[in-house]
């Protein structure tokens, strides 16, 4: 669950590589609602805007300690001493593509059903047909024929789309 203040503007902040989560841990460890948006793909779940994170200042507007902030490359500026602020309606439709844990899925796999068929279209499977038995957050489960036999595959959501 992201919190954020709709009174407080958002800054973007460039994160070290691959520190994002340590950044995001950290900002919010001095108190700052700090936001590092994710999407699921085929591959697993990686960072929407890779290198990116986004945090509002404290109560008072008090902002300084981010730019020093383990894991933090930098807060983007638009002048040396004004931070850039992330216009309201684009975080507001980042927040919308995210779910509540921050995370975006591919809209085709939400559309699968249980006992609907689906196509694989990433992985070793990709171009196969299947049923789909199960489903989970992150993953699919569905009815391949293999070598003459039925048997259950999982897939990630971003490898497959409803057929």
């Amino acid at each position: 669950m992201v919190v954020s203040y709709s009174d407080r503007p958002w800054f973007c902040l460039l994160g070290r590589p691959k520190q994002e989560p340590i950044a995001i841990a950290e900002l919010r460890n001095q108190g700052f609602p700090a936001f590092f948006p994710l999407r699921a793909t085929g591959n697993g779940i990686e960072g929407l805007f890779p290198g990116y994170l986004f945090a509002q200042p404290l109560e008072n507007g008090f902002w300084a300690p981010m730019k020093n902030t383990r894991g933090v490359a930098a807060l983007l500026m638009s002048a040396p001493s004004s931070p850039s602020r992330v216009p309201p309606p684009a975080m507001d439709i980042i927040h919308a593509m995210v779910d509540g844990t921050g995370v975006m899925w591919p809209e085709p796999s939400r559309a699968i059903t249980e006992g609907g068929r689906f196509k694989v279209v990433a992985g070793p499977f990709a171009g196969f047909a299947a049923a789909c038995t199960r489903k989970t957050q992150d993953r699919v489960f569905g009815l391949l024929e293999i070598l003459g036999r039925k048997q259950e595959v999982p897939f990630n959501r971003g490898e497959v789309e409803a057929a």
